[in-house]
């Protein structure tokens, strides 16, 4: 079996293979992104989770900027009422943008 590349949402490498009906789904278990694309092969599945992107389309960048300036706004909104932060759904939210913001900061 082939070893499986980081969550691209999250990074976390709490990533599994498990096997619904007849296809195959990769699941992070840190974000709960579900990978699924109806493979009947677990190393098909895994290849194609590990496919990934080298550069950003054209035109990418000004969607980017405007998608990290949205993502921080909700991450400042987050952080100023603390009371929202603490409950889980909404705590996985900003800990899943907080994630996203640092991967497009990277682009």
């Amino acid at each position: 079996m082939s070893e499986l590349l980081p969550c691209p949402f999250c990074g976390s490498s709490h990533i599994e293979v498990n096997c619904f009906c007849v296809s195959w789904v990769v699941c992070c278990k840190s974000c709960g992104l579900q990978f699924n694309r109806g493979e009947q092969y677990k190393d098909s599945i895994i290849a194609a989770w590990n496919q990934r992107s080298q550069q950003p389309a054209t035109g990418a960048t000004a969607s980017t900027n405007k998608l990290k300036a949205e993502i921080a706004e909700w991450i400042d909104i987050f952080e100023q009422h603390e009371a929202i932060a603490v409950d889980g759904w909404a705590f996985r939210f900003w800990k899943r943008m907080n994630a996203v913001l640092a991967q497009l900061s990277a682009i």
